[in-house]
């Protein structure tokens, strides 16, 4: 037994344990605020970081023209590969003559200098940066691997504008909704392929279905630009879900957890709002548990018997709809983005280092390599040409047929995080990190349409956009953002 005195004694030394305890607590949490600071910090200044790497870079592709130019009338000069530059000497000969007596350089610190009409600045809209071919050394790409290098603009066959496009088709489509039914940032989302239902994915686990022409209330006057009902909430993934595409009524959803789950997509006619189900999983048709990391991108297309899923494993993954078989094919590089072509024939793989592999089926037919990490694909005009968002904050316009970048366009001020057609193929629609919206008329590139929508949230904005089909009871498309909300667009009245 503890006598009082003892026990008071010890209750003194619990009470001083437990202070410790609330100032070590005191200190992780400023410790945890102070990182999380800094992470928000380094997110603000990471545009204007990238933003002077393309000047830097701008002002060396302008300084090695200049170079090249003033060494034409002498002998050519060789190239020096990035990878090796800093390990030559640069310094200038002693018997180089520099053409202007003014502007000559120390024999210890040579300056290459730029004529006074050249300035190095960042391409505006519609302006084509400089090729970097010059700068890759031969026999690499532009990514200086090993392997079939990009053929630069000035090569690429520039095909006329596609049949099928219309340049006198006007852009008149606004926002309609600003839907809020998720609690974190939305992933990805999809349209159903004939009905106007939306399905929504999102950080906070659920995927939301909505009836975006839900049915006239009995008795009751009808109101005109009705909201659209949120009828369905699925759960049945244990982590973000960051890919969807929509295949007959089946809706396909990959995650980061490595699964893809198949739920039924047909009409909600006969499903009661707010109907209590017995399990968090209901609606499931299969899951699919091949992939062993995150499941980024997921596509369908009408003309195809397949879905092409893709996972940060390094795999794309073919799942036949009539029975849910799946084919796996491997891929070097790490696997982001996937799309069909225009007929359905052929599919273009996007990855993180910018190569860009066209299957038929399992068999690579093409290649082309890019300079910068492909956040998107979509297939634009024809079957030959695909436009790719990219985290230079650049769209590019490739070629398969000759491999190609036909033309490099900068359409934002940040990582271009989605990209899709729409209206056929007579306009790009883009979405970015600068929490703007963005489209762009088809073969001339000019913008004809821009707000900002989406909020920030830790260097996150725009982050997925989808648009009906052809096929769909109604015109629509729509865009998802680090904000939780989804910006629904269809024609102004």
């Amino acid at each position: 037994m503890f006598d009082k005195e003892s026990l008071q004694n010890r209750l003194k030394e619990l009470d001083r344990i437990e202070e410790g305890w609330k100032e070590e607590q005191k200190k992780m949490e400023s410790q945890i605020e102070q990182l999380l600071k800094e992470k928000e910090d380094f997110f603000k200044i990471k545009p204007e970081l990238l933003k002077t790497l393309r000047l830097l870079e701008a002002e060396l592709a302008c300084a090695q023209a200049d170079k090249s130019a003033s060494n034409n009338t002498k002998q050519e000069s060789p190239v020096i590969p990035e990878h090796v530059s800093e390990t030559i000497d640069t310094s200038i000969p002693k018997d180089f003559k520099e053409e202007s007596p003014t502007s000559a350089p120390s024999e210890k610190n040579p300056v290459i200098m730029l004529k006074s009409e050249e300035k190095p600045v960042l391409p505006e809209d519609n302006e084509e940066p400089e090729s970097k071919d010059a700068l890759a050394p031969k026999g690499r790409s532009k990514t200086g691997k090993k392997g079939r290098a990009t053929k630069s603009k000035q090569e690429s066959i520039v095909l006329p504008p596609p049949e099928d496009i219309d340049m006198n088709i006007p852009f008149d489509y606004s926002l309609k909704w600003t839907l809020n039914a998720h609690l974190d940032s939305v992933r990805a989302i999809c349209f159903h392929p004939t009905l106007q239902l939306l399905a929504t994915a999102s950080d906070d686990g659920t995927i939301r279905l909505f009836n975006l022409d839900p049915p006239k209330p009995a008795g009751k006057k009808v109101v005109k630009n009705r909201q659209p009902q949120n009828y369905l909430s699925l759960r049945g993934h244990s982590s973000p879900i960051i890919s969807l595409a929509a295949k007959d009524n089946f809706l396909f959803s990959g995650s980061v957890d490595g699964t893809i789950n198949i739920w039924d997509f047909s009409n909600p006619k006969s499903i009661q709002l707010y109907d209590v189900f017995g399990q968090v999983n209901h609606h499931i048709v299969q899951t699919i548990s091949v992939c062993k990391d995150s499941v980024f991108s997921i596509v369908s297309h009408e003309n195809s018997p397949y879905v092409v899923a893709l996972s940060s494993d390094g795999y794309a993954w073919m799942i036949k709809v009539s029975d849910f078989s799946v084919e796996s094919i491997k891929i070097d590089e790490h696997p982001s983005a996937v799309s069909f072509s225009i007929d359905g024939l052929m599919f273009a793989i996007g990855c993180m280092n910018g190569t860009v592999f066209i299957q038929k089926g399992s068999e690579t037919i093409n290649r082309i390599d890019t300079p910068s990490h492909i956040y998107s694909i979509t297939s634009i005009s024809d079957s030959l040409q695909y436009a790719i968002a990219c985290e230079d904050a650049m769209i590019r316009i490739i070629n398969i047929a000759n491999e190609s970048i036909v033309k490099e366009i900068r359409v934002h001020e940040s990582p271009v995080s989605g990209i899709i057609s729409f209206l056929g193929s007579n306009f790009l629609i883009t979405t970015s990190h600068d929490k703007s919206i963005r489209a762009w008329r088809n073969v001339t590139y000019d913008s004809v349409y821009s707000e900002s929508l989406h909020k920030d949230k830790y260097g996150e904005a725009g982050l997925c956009l989808a648009s009906t089909t052809k096929n769909n009871q109604g015109c629509f498309f729509a865009s998802g953002g680090a904000d939780g909300t989804v910006k629904v667009f269809s024609k102004s009245k």
